[in-house]
């Protein structure tokens, strides 16, 4: 579960509602106090906090004039309340809305009709934020995933387009700014299907039900096969609870299922794309990607040999691990100096590794079918901390780290799956 921690009541704005009802409190210790009162009471059963939402934009931070410092301040105030109370808590950013405004505060004619969206390019946002120290206080950064007028392929990478391909602008700041380790997750995924004989208006662009449901599954397939910086995608979103919002509101049309239960295309879609085979694809995973089954004694530890901290570890020979890759090359990130495993790609001949903290290469020029492999431990014990697959955009330079791209924590989780059997 992720929660966000938004919406502060009115009795925290002087001003009260008058500023908007999504503005922030003028003293940052009372937004502190309910997230660290949140924490508290959920700690161990929610995973991750999202610390605001959209905070680039109308009317997300009220009617005051969009400030990526001021936004920094409360995350930063978020921040440390939970990781005192919860320090395995996982921070996230408030997801940043695609746009290119920069305006930054909405404005009214005479007449009081709005004349400008009000808002601030998320690319010059998050560089802002940077800019005013955030970097320590997240630690997953998060972003909207809205398809609109185009599908997920749509791989058009300019500044004034909105598309699905708006996260590599994103990753590019955070790269320059020395944020290559972090997780980008959506927090909202989606397409809108709003008929075409609906008076409201397309705001969100428009799509069939058949196109929602096939530009769903495809996106979840290019973030598993492009994307390994980018962790999670939430689908937004479910349902509604009655239907009130039908001939009102465009944002109706996102839903999955309708109030009833009555399922649409795009969670047929979504189900289907669930259910297949896990593939790992290239990138840099940690060793309990949800693509790989485990049997035997492993279990996880804390090891400052590990690249990502956390490895599983093996104390039995006979432990093995199976997963199904997609990709040119496969290495293995080992931890400690001891232990010996047994790997098979395929039906080749098996080869046996020694292990030794690093990244060790098993298998290389591989062709681009999918390929099966079995991880043995043949002298324990053994520590897998990593799995490398290089591919078309992810090559590891053995001289030097990585070639194009890092990966995140973890691999791509269309859901959070870990298969693993005593």
């Amino acid at each position: 579960v992720m929660a966000r921690l938004s919406n502060p009541p009115t009795w925290t704005r002087a001003l009260t509602d008058t500023i908007g009802t999504f503005a922030p409190p003028d003293d940052l210790t009372d937004y502190g106090d309910f997230v660290e009162a949140v924490a508290t009471r959920y700690k161990g059963r929610i995973a991750a906090y999202q610390i605001w939402n959209e905070p680039n934009i109308f009317p997300e931070w009220g009617y005051k004039p969009i400030s990526a410092e001021e936004y920094t301040a409360l995350l930063k105030e978020g921040y440390t309340r939970i990781k005192a109370v919860d320090p395995n808590a996982i921070v996230v950013m408030g997801a940043l809305a695609a746009t290119i405004e920069l305006d930054r505060e909405r404005r009214y004619d005479a007449k009081g009709w709005p004349i400008s969206p009000g808002g601030l390019s998320d690319v010059l946002f998050l560089q802002q934020m940077y800019d005013a120290g955030a970097a320590p206080y997240f630690d997953v950064l998060a972003m909207q995933g809205y398809g609109l007028w185009s599908g997920p392929t749509d791989r058009r990478m300019q500044p004034r387009v909105l598309n699905f391909s708006r996260p590599l602008y994103i990753r590019d700041v955070m790269v320059r700014n020395g944020d290559a380790h972090k997780a980008i997750w959506l927090s909202e995924l989606s397409w809108n299907a709003l008929p075409p004989d609906s008076e409201l208006p397309p705001v969100y662009g428009r799509v069939t039900p058949e196109q929602q449901g096939r530009y769903a599954a495809l996106a979840y397939q290019r973030i598993q096969q492009e994307w390994p910086w980018l962790g999670v995608g939430f689908y937004w979103f479910f349902k509604q609870a009655d239907d009130r919002e039908r001939e009102t509101n465009p944002q109706y049309y996102f839903r999955m299922v309708e109030p009833d239960f009555t399922p649409l295309p795009v969670y047929d879609a979504i189900k289907t794309q669930t259910n297949q085979p896990p593939v790992m694809y290239p990138g840099w995973h940690q060793a309990d990607h949800w693509a790989v089954t485990y049997q035997g004694s492993w279990q996880p530890i804390t090891t400052a040999d590990a690249l990502f901290e956390t490895a599983l570890k093996a104390d039995q020979s006979g432990d093995s691990a199976t997963f199904t890759f997609q990709g040119q090359a496969l290495s293995l990130g080992l931890a400690g100096d001891t232990g010996r495993v047994r790997v098979q790609v395929d039906q080749t001949e098996p080869v046996e590794i020694k292990a030794r903290t690093g990244v060790n290469s098993v298998a290389q020029n591989l062709g681009p079918e999918p390929h099966v492999v079995t991880i043995e431990v043949v002298e324990p014990p053994v520590i897998l901390d990593s799995i490398v697959v290089e591919g078309a955009g992810f090559r590891f330079n053995r001289a030097g780290g990585v070639g194009l791209g890092l990966v995140i924590l973890g691999g791509v989780w269309l859901f959070w799956r870990q298969k693993r059997s005593a």
